[in-house]
């Protein structure tokens, strides 16, 4: 069999009937046509089917329908008796007590099905002028957009419903019924698809804000411990694998408990603030990295670096902040730190690098505050 869905097969047929035409001439569709015909219209029907499918909602609406409409073609039976409308929107009261539209009432009690068009009245409406009963076509064109030249199927058959070759086939209300129908799924479906576009770029940017949120330190705005810890974790195995070692920190303000009791606890959070501050002046290599181990306790990581190494930046910093201050509510504040360093050695874990440099945190408060001290 020869499928109408080929071009080249409607394109024959078109040059014939425009021949047709050009004569005078006016003639039924063949057998062979008429076949043709309804191979298209079965083409459009598997189509239609699979666009349906995309919308679990719509499939299941679509099973519904046709489930009610073969129980009703079962036992259809005549209308009869008082049908109570709603008097503002028009719709038909069913035995159970639901409202339903007009068209879908009658439509689930009968094999009546309805075609959609314009009366010359509001054809006139729509178009800004008078137009008689005369010049109202008996199908209104298809709108098509633009953006329905994307769809494929569209673009294959819309010359089919764009002319008159085929208004006397009886399969042509069905067809163009149906092509109707997909043209409104086709639509449907863009529009689903660019929603589900925006929601994805929504959930990306939540996702990422709560990731961010989640190693955040939500007074110092830096890394927080936990996502701190997980770094250091990283690098101690990235030493592991290429044999590389690292310097690790641990700086504690001087006497902040003082600040704390003096001047109110939200001074001692604008001094932890502002040590953030101090901390970028320093100048530090892009890839070293620290976070807020908590209270007034920080952490600093500074790769391919040994200790010895890692007393020149860490000095840098110590003294920054002992020449600076903060103006809190009237008060100039300047608060030192001290400053322990443990190197990485093979064997090394979280744990082990944080007691031996809280040691030498420990050697550095001792030893009067305000200096680094090895350990």
């Amino acid at each position: 069999m020869v499928y109408a869905t080929d071009n080249e097969t409607l394109e024959e047929m078109l040059a014939q009937y425009q021949e047709l035409i050009a004569h005078g001439q006016e003639r039924p569709l063949s057998a062979d046509e008429a076949q043709r015909l309804f191979a298209t219209f079965s083409s459009l029907v598997r189509r239609f089917k699979r666009v349906a499918r995309v919308s679990d909602k719509y499939q299941e609406q679509l099973k519904s329908m046709l489930a009610r409409l073969d129980s009703n073609l079962a036992g259809a039976t005549f209308l009869s008796g008082t049908l109570h409308i709603c008097a503002a929107c028009k719709k038909l009261q069913t035995d159970d007590g639901n409202w339903k539209q007009f068209e879908q009432y009658i439509s689930e009690r009968s094999g009546t099905f309805f075609s959609h068009g314009l009366c010359p009245k509001c054809a006139a409406h729509v178009e800004g002028s008078e137009i008689t009963a005369e010049t109202v076509p008996e199908y209104l064109p298809l709108q098509i957009a633009e953006a329905d030249m994307e769809d494929m199927v569209i673009v294959r058959y819309m010359h089919l419903f764009t002319n008159n070759f085929y208004e006397r086939s009886e399969l042509y209300q069905e067809l163009r019924d149906l092509f109707a129908r997909y043209l409104h799924q086709s639509r449907r479906l863009r529009r689903i698809a660019r929603i589900s576009d925006n929601y994805q770029i929504e959930l990306r940017k939540l996702s990422e804000q709560m990731t961010l949120a989640s190693r955040t330190d939500s007074l110092t705005g830096i890394n927080n411990r936990g996502y701190f810890l997980e770094l250091l974790t990283n690098e101690i195995e990235r030493s592991e694998r290429h044999g590389y070692t690292f310097s690790f920190a641990i700086l504690d303000f001087d006497h902040f408990k003082e600040v704390n009791d003096t001047y109110g606890h939200a001074t001692g959070d604008a001094v932890l603030q502002a040590f953030v501050d101090v901390f970028r002046e320093c100048q530090m290599r892009q890839y070293d990295f620290w976070g807020r181990l908590g209270g007034e306790e920080f952490g600093l990581v500074l790769p391919d670096t040994p200790q010895q190494l890692a007393l020149n930046p860490t000095e840098r910093i110590r003294k920054c902040q002992a020449e600076s201050s903060i103006n809190y509510q009237g008060h100039d504040i300047t608060v030192t730190v001290s400053i322990g360093i443990s190197q990485y050695v093979p064997g090394d874990t979280v744990e082990t690098l944080l007691q031996r440099a809280d040691q030498a945190l420990y050697t550095a408060k001792r030893e009067g505050r305000n200096r680094v001290c090895l350990g």
